[in-house]
């Protein structure tokens, strides 16, 4: 339901669609109260819940009640941090998008309880990717910090502990040449996305041979024809730049 009008009887009616699998839901009428009898759908697997300015942290309590829950969507919503201690408890989840909310790295620390979570989005939090530092997160397959603070030190001193790592989204970051080095050690890394960068030619050469590297975005950066040209060639598969 996408900026539809709803109250709590419509909440009330999807909460006897016992066999629903996936629900999507949008709007600024969507209060947690609404979504409590949510709780009663245990088939559910899959949820986005995006622009609802009134769900707060105490509205998805109902989360850890969903057995098979694997995929969760939760974007620009008014989350902090507290909304991590009921995610932590749902063990299922394979996928967790948290994007424009107010989640740091002392709230993502929680979820590296989570052993089945392989792909972690956090764009546009205030993660600064200390959180990298914990054990817990050696098995993601992708993750996205677009348009986070991230810290050199953080990201680079940690990055060899994600080894699995096939997707690697660092848009709109700080992320400069000297980054670059311990990026293209990543052996799996098959997506990077540094768009909006101070990345240029002297960057780019570190990514020169990698093994898998396939797409890579460079929109709004400084490098040049040349440097593209130069890292196609020396690609050992076919790869894929977008640029401005």
């Amino acid at each position: 339901m996408i900026n539809t009008s709803v109250d709590e009887k419509t909440f009330q009616l999807l909460g006897s669609a016992k066999k629903l699998r996936e629900i999507t839901l949008e709007g600024d009428t969507i209060t947690d109260h609404c979504l409590h009898s949510l709780g009663n759908l245990t088939d559910l697997a899959s949820i986005y819940l995006e622009s609802t300015p009134l769900v707060t942290a105490s509205g998805l309590k109902f989360l850890p009640a969903l057995p098979q829950l694997w995929e969760l969507y939760l974007k620009d919503l008014n989350l902090d941090d507290s909304v991590t201690e009921i995610l932590e408890k749902c063990g299922g989840l394979k996928t967790l998008v948290l994007e424009s909310c107010d989640i740091t790295d002392v709230g993502v620390e929680r979820l590296s309880r989570l052993e089945k979570l392989d792909c972690l989005s956090l764009d546009g939090t205030l993660v600064s990717g200390e959180f990298l530092a914990n054990s817990g997160f050696e098995n993601l397959r992708h993750l996205s910090l677009n348009s986070c603070p991230i810290e050199r030190a953080n990201l680079v001193s940690n990055l060899n502990r994600l080894s699995e790592l096939d997707t690697l989204g660092l848009s709109y970051t700080p992320v400069g040449d000297d980054w670059l080095q311990s990026i293209a050690e990543l052996p799996k890394l098959y997506d990077l996305r540094l768009e909006g960068t101070n990345i240029s030619d002297t960057g780019v050469s570190f990514l020169h041979g990698h093994p898998r590297l396939t797409l890579l975005y460079l929109r709004e950066t400084s490098v040049s024809e040349d440097a593209i040209s130069k890292l196609k060639e020396s690609s050992k598969c076919e790869l894929y730049v977008y640029t401005n």
